[in-house]
């Protein structure tokens, strides 16, 4: 099983995150795929909410950030005693990031993205692996410790590929599905193609250093398979996202 860099994961969540938002605030709007792209477009649907933005990325990404600093015990022991309806969740973000390099790295990968979607520019997987060479796999504080004093190992700063995968599909499926319902969708009705689109790319930004050349492949299989690299890849994938469509429809 695969091993992948944290800050690398964190950095591929935040980019899937505003990649799949943008999806959810336009999807039923009638406008076609190349004008939805238009700098005008983009920047017009990002200042129309911005205000919301921050919100829904707290709430989305509290529990992927997490898993990658806490184990399941240690979130559950987080979360005890806090009120739902009277809680910081920015706090609570920066809790789960554990250290500062963590909310730092999460800081920049949120403004640096939220900018250039206000700039008129999509959040592309070109510009993602170009930018995760500058900024990507940060390098951790020389002395490896975590807050409580406790000395971080090599495996501390990985997460396998498994966990992974999970996370960025709960992240896109999760931010997609805030975007429908900002966008004044009573009822979620999550389009397929779309959601596939935004899993491969996420998955893609984990398991690749550039993005698939698909242009030589006959069949939706055959991509699925150069983006996930195994069978076993495929099924954590599609699991995960058969729960957590149940998770949306039903929520």
């Amino acid at each position: 099983m695969q091993q992948i860099d944290n800050s690398r994961i964190l950095q591929a969540l935040i980019r899937g995150f505003f990649d799949a938002l943008y999806c959810g605030l336009t999807d039923y709007q009638d406008s076609t795929a190349k004008e939805l792209i238009q700098p005008k477009k983009i920047k017009e649907v990002m200042t129309e909410n911005y205000e919301k933005i921050s919100v829904v990325f707290n709430d989305t990404l509290f529990y992927p950030i997490s898993c990658l600093n806490y184990t399941y015990d240690e979130v559950t022991e987080m979360l005890k005693g806090i009120d739902p309806d009277n809680v910081d969740m920015l706090e609570l973000v920066k809790k789960a990031c554990r250290t500062d390099e963590c909310f730092e790295t999460m800081k920049n990968g949120y403004c640096r993205n939220l900018l250039t979607m206000l700039e008129g520019r999509y959040p592309t997987l070109h510009g993602f692996f170009e930018e995760k060479d500058k900024y990507g796999e940060e390098k951790q504080s020389g002395n490896g410790e975590k807050d409580g004093g406790n000395n971080a190992n090599e495996q501390d700063r990985h997460t396998d590929s498994d966990a992974a995968i999970g996370m960025a599909v709960r992240t896109v499926m999760t931010a997609y599905a805030q975007g429908l319902r900002q966008s004044g969708k009573t009822e979620v009705k999550l389009h397929q193609g779309t959601l596939f689109r935004l899993v491969l790319d996420a998955v893609t930004t984990l398991l690749h250093d550039a993005p698939i050349d698909s242009s030589h492949m006959e069949s939706f299989e055959e991509l699925v398979m150069a983006v996930c690299k195994t069978s076993h890849n495929i099924d954590v994938m599609t699991d995960e996202m058969n729960r957590m469509h149940e998770e949306l429809i039903f929520k």
